[in-house]
Parts: C-alpha cells; sequence; structure tokens
C-alpha cells in the first residue's frame, strides 16, 4: 500500500479546522441559492485499514474520523447537504476488481459509484 508523506500533519488541526469552516461557508452560500450540495468520500483500499494511515496521501486515520464525524453532522444543520462516505474507513462495498490502483476506481467502480450518487440525486 502506498502513504505519500507523514501522517502527523494533521497533529495540527488548524488545516482541518479551516476547511471545515470553509465548507460549512460554501453550504450556507448554496442554502441561500437553494443548491443542493453532495459531499462524497471515495473509496480507498481497505487495506489502508491495517495502517495509521487513511488513505496514499498519509492524513491519520483518527483524524479523518473526527474530521467526518463533523461533516456528517454538517447534514442536520443542512438540508440542502448530503454526505456520502462510500469509503466507510475502508469497510466498504467496492470490491478489489472495482479499483483502478489504492486510491482510483476503475471504470466499473465509476458505474458503481455513479448509480449510487444517481440514485440520491433523483432523491432530491
Amino acid at each position: 500500500v502506498d502513504i505519500l508523506g507523514d501522517s502527523t500533519w494533521c497533529d495540527s488541526t488548524d488545516r482541518i479546522e479551516r476547511a471545515l469552516a470553509e465548507l460549512e461557508k460554501i453550504l450556507q452560500m448554496a442554502k441561500e441559492r437553494n443548491v443542493l450540495v453532495l459531499g462524497v468520500v471515495f473509496p480507498q483500499s481497505p487495506y489502508y485499514a491495517t495502517t495509521g494511515s487513511f488513505g496514499r496521501h498519509a492524513i491519520r486515520r483518527s483524524c479523518v474520523e473526527q474530521a467526518l464525524s463533523k461533516v456528517d453532522s454538517m447534514q442536520l444543520a443542512y438540508d440542502n447537504f448530503v454526505f456520502m462516505d462510500e469509503n466507510k474507513m475502508g469497510a466498504h462495498d467496492y470490491a478489489d476488481s472495482l479499483a483502478y490502483d489504492y486510491d482510483h476506481l476503475n471504470g466499473f467502480g465509476a458505474l458503481r459509484l455513479t448509480a449510487k450518487i444517481d440514485s440520491v440525486l433523483l432523491h432530491y
């Protein structure tokens, strides 16, 4: 499993907190304009679950769990926001045959994810 970098970069939560604040601004602007926002966490190799890293770009799994929990809770505050966690910390239902590499889907995986996104969008 490829991990690029040092996962300790997220020990300072300023970067993550700024990103969450920016997401909240986007959600507020979108709500004012009656725009639906769909947030998607794409599936990555389940092998990352055996490491301390969430994925190839080396953010710690513990940092991601906290951030994703905050993003998920934003659905309560913004009825124009739908959050789809298709990675589920590596416990997803995308077989290895749907992967191009450790952190990208292949064409068949993309079809499956697109169908899931389509079903969410058709609901709204």
